[in-house]
C-alpha cells in the first residue's frame, strides 16, 4: 500500500501541478507518434519503462537517510537529455516543494533546496515519502 505522502503528492488537488504535465504525450501527438487510443498504451508503457523507471530509481535514492541530493540532482540532469523535460521536472519539483514544506516540515527539504533551489520532481517525491517514513523499496511500489 502506498504511503499517505505518496497518495497526497499524486492527488490532483495537491498544489504541486504534477497532474497537469503530459509527460511528452502532447509532443508525441503533435509529431504523429500517437494518433489515437491504439497508440496510447504503447506510448505509456514506453514512458514507464524509460523515464518512469529513471524517476522511480531517483525517488527511491532520495528517500534514503542522508541522501546525497547534490549528486542525485546532477545525475538526474545527465539522465534527462531533453532540456524541456529537465525544466518540466524542476518546475514540478519547485511547485510541489512549496506545499510540501508546509505539509511535511523537515530539515531534509532544506538539504534538498541547498542542493538546488529548483529540485527535480522525483527527488522531491522521494524526499517527502522518505520523511513520511517509507523505505526506499516502498517509494517505488505502486
Amino acid at each position: 500500500m502506498p504511503s499517505l505522502a505518496a497518495l497526497t503528492l499524486a492527488d490532483a488537488r495537491f498544489p504541486g501541478g504534477g497532474h497537469v504535465h503530459s509527460g511528452g504525450l502532447e509532443e508525441a501527438v503533435a509529431r504523429g507518434a500517437v494518433t489515437g487510443v491504439a497508440d496510447l498504451a504503447p506510448f505509456l508503457h514506453g514512458r514507464l519503462r524509460t523515464a518512469g523507471l529513471v524517476a522511480a530509481a531517483f525517488a527511491a535514492a532520495a528517500a534514503a537517510d542522508g541522501a546525497p541530493f547534490r549528486r542525485l540532482d546532477a545525475e538526474l540532469d545527465a539522465r534527462t537529455p531533453s532540456v524541456a523535460q529537465r525544466e518540466a521536472s524542476r518546475a514540478q519539483g519547485r511547485a510541489a516543494l512549496r506545499a510540501a514544506r508546509v505539509a511535511w516540515p523537515s530539515s531534509v527539504l532544506d538539504d534538498l533546496v541547498a542542493a538546488h533551489p529548483r529540485p527535480h520532481h522525483p527527488l522531491l517525491v522521494g524526499a517527502v515519502v522518505g520523511i513520511d517514513g517509507a523505505d526506499q523499496q516502498r517509494v517505488v511500489r505502486p
